[in-house]
């Protein structure tokens, strides 16, 4: 009985720092494409796209920030969702901030 237990507890501790931990952010700076299939993407800190650099975020991902966390952007942002397949940003984040960033 305490075999089933234990292992009970290891599968679901593993499930849910898998989770955490999959798809999460530590901060710091970012670029690339954010897809759907790797959605949701957590942020664990205030992150930045550099000067020079571009983020492209596809409809239907989803951003959940885990803590009051900001976006800096320094360079380019493209994140076009659609009436069907919209992009999110969830939790107690504190916004956008464009420094700089061109056009």
């Amino acid at each position: 009985m305490k075999l089933i237990r234990i292992t009970v507890i290891v599968s679901v501790c593993c499930c849910a720092l898998s989770t955490l931990f999959a798809d999460t952010i530590p901060g710091g700076d970012v670029s690339g494409t954010w897809v759907a299939d790797s959605s949701p993407y957590y942020i664990a800190g205030n992150i930045t796209v550099a000067s020079n650099d571009t983020l492209l975020i596809e409809p239907g991902v989803e951003v959940s920030f885990l803590g009051y966390h900001a976006m800096y952007v320094n360079g380019f942002l493209e994140a076009v969702g659609t009436e069907a397949d919209s992009i999110w940003f969830a939790g107690g984040w504190l916004g956008f901030f464009f420094n700089g960033a061109p056009g």
